[in-house]
C-alpha cells in the first residue's frame, strides 16, 4: 500500500470513528429512564434512551438518603416486590430538568438536575415532614407534596398509633428545596395510609388516594403552597395508582389482594370543586393488585401494572370510558420474590410511557430491572429488551421515571 493510500485509509478511519462517536454521544440519546433502588444507601440509576427504545446505562447517583432496602412500610420487617405500597416514589418535572426521589428509610426527599446528557447531579435534600415518605406529586411550578406513612393503624399494622400525612416543599428553578410551614396535614382516618400523591394536570388541585378508606381526596391549593379544605371523595372502589387524561379525567386502577381475580381499572372526572363522578367503574382484568397505571398521550389507551400476577393489562379508552383490551398484554417470570401478600411473582411496580406514545418502560421489583416494550397501533406490547440487571436491587425496588 503506498502512502496515499494509506493515508487515505487513515482518513476514512478517523472519519468512521467521528460518526460511531456523534451516534453513540449521550446528547444524541432520545430520552432518559431514571430508577430508583431503594437500597439501604438509595441510589437513582440513570440511563439514556435511543430512538429505537433500547437503554444505555450512564450511571449511578447516591440520593444522600436512605431506603429500606426492600423492606415494607411501615413495620418495614419483610423484603416484599412492593415495599412502598404506593405510586410515584421517583417523578420528574414536566420539563425534564428536575427529578425528585424520597429517601423512605430517614424521611428526605432529594432533588436533581437532569443535565442536557442526560446525566444527574444532585442538589438538595430535606426532611419529607414526616415518616417513610413513599410519593410525590409535583405542579409543575415550583410546588412538591410528599406522602408520609408515618404509622398507622391497619391491616398492615395493627399497632400503629399515628395517622399518614402530606406535607409541601417550595422548589426553587435550580431545584433547592424549603419545607412549606404549616403545610402538614394528616389522612382522614387513623387506619388509612397514602396510595398515591398527585396534582391535577392545572396544578390547582391536590389528590390523595387513601388506601383501605375508598377515598380520594382532593384538596385545593393556596398561593402560599399550603392546602385549603379537602373534598373527601367516598367511591366504590379501592384505588391505589392513577393517571390523568386530558385537563379532568382521572384514570385509577383498583387494588382486590384478598379478593384474586377481581381487579378492576376506573374512570373519573374531576370537578372544579374537587368531587369526583364516575365515568366507568370496576372494570375487571381478572388479575391480583393493579397498582399502577399509564396513558398514552392521545388518551387511547391504558395499562396497568398487576402486581402479583407479573402482567400488565390494556383497556381501550373512548371518552375517559374504559374497556379491557387485553389482561395479558405483557408477563415477565417471577424468580423467586414475594409481594405483601406471599405472592411469588416479578413483581411489575412503577411504569412511564414516553412523550411520543411509542414505547413503555415498566420496573419489575421482583427480577432488580427495567424492561422497554414498544406500543403497537393496536395498543399490543412488544418487548425490547430488559435492562439494569445488576445495577438495580433484585427485590424491593421502586420508582421509575423519565422522558
Amino acid at each position: 500500500m503506498n502512502l496515499k493510500t494509506t493515508s487515505a485509509a487513515l482518513a476514512l478511519t478517523a472519519l468512521l470513528a467521528a460518526c460511531s462517536a456523534v451516534r453513540s454521544s449521550p446528547d444524541s440519546y432520545e430520552g432518559a429512564v431514571y430508577a430508583q433502588t431503594n437500597e439501604t444507601v438509595n441510589t437513582i440509576v440513570a440511563f439514556g434512551r435511543k430512538t429505537d427504545g433500547t437503554l444505555v446505562k450512564l450511571n449511578t447517583y447516591a440520593t444522600g438518603g436512605a431506603g429500606t432496602a426492600g423492606k415494607l412500610v411501615p413495620l418495614l420487617e419483610k423484603v416484599v416486590v412492593d415495599p412502598f405500597f404506593s405510586n410515584d416514589s421517583l417523578i420528574i418535572s414536566p420539563d425534564h430538568k428536575l427529578l425528585f426521589a424520597v429517601n423512605t428509610g430517614d424521611g428526605t426527599v432529594t432533588s436533581f438536575k437532569v443535565n442536557a446528557d442526560k446525566t444527574l447531579t444532585r442538589v438538595d435534600r430535606a426532611p419529607s415532614g414526616g415518616k417513610l415518605p413513599q410519593s410525590l406529586g409535583y405542579n409543575g411550578d415550583g410546588l412538591l407534596y410528599v406522602s408520609n406513612v408515618n404509622n398507622p393503624k391497619n391491616v398492615l399494622n395493627p399497632n400503629g398509633d399515628k395517622r399518614a400525612s402530606i406535607s409541601g416543599l417550595r422548589v426553587d428553578a435550580s431545584g433547592k428545596l424549603t419545607p412549606i410551614p404549616n403545610s402538614t396535614r394528616e389522612l382522614s382516618t387513623d387506619a388509612t395510609q397514602p396510595g398515591h400523591v398527585t396534582f391535577s394536570p392545572n396544578g390547582k388541585q391536590l389528590l390523595v388516594i387513601e388506601l383501605f378508606a375508598k377515598t380520594i381526596s382532593v384538596y385545593p391549593t393556596n398561593a402560599d403552597g399550603t392546602l385549603g379544605t379537602p373534598m373527601l371523595n367516598s367511591v366504590p372502589v379501592d384505588a391505589f395508582g392513577s393517571d390523568f387524561i386530558g385537563n379532568n379525567t382521572l384514570i385509577t386502577v383498583d387494588v382486590t389482594p384478598f379478593n384474586p381475580g377481581n381487579g378492576t381499572a376506573s374512570s373519573f372526572t374531576l370537578n372544579d370543586d374537587g368531587s369526583l363522578t364516575p365515568l366507568t367503574v370496576g372494570v375487571r382484568n381478572g388479575k391480583i393488585e393493579p397498582c399502577w397505571v399509564s396513558i398514552t398521550p392521545d388518551g387511547k389507551f391504558a395499562f396497568t401494572s398487576n402486581l402479583d400476577t407479573g402482567t400488565i393489562s390494556s383497556y381501550r379508552l373512548d371518552q375517559g370510558k374504559l374497556s379491557l383490551l387485553n389482561a395479558d398484554a405483557a408477563f415477565k417470570p417471577a424468580e423467586g420474590a414475594k409481594s405483601a401478600i406471599d405472592y411469588v411473582t416479578s413483581g411489575p411496580v412503577d411504569t412511564f410511557i414516553t412523550p411520543d406514545g411509542k414505547y413503555l418502560y415498566q420496573q419489575y421489583s421482583g427480577r432488580g430491572s427495567v424492561v422497554a416494550y414498544q406500543i403497537g397501533a393496536d395498543g399490543s406490547l412488544k418487548e425490547v429488551g430488559e435492562y439494569g440487571r445488576g445495577d438495580i436491587m433484585k427485590i424491593g425496588s421502586e420508582g421509575l421515571d423519565g422522558f
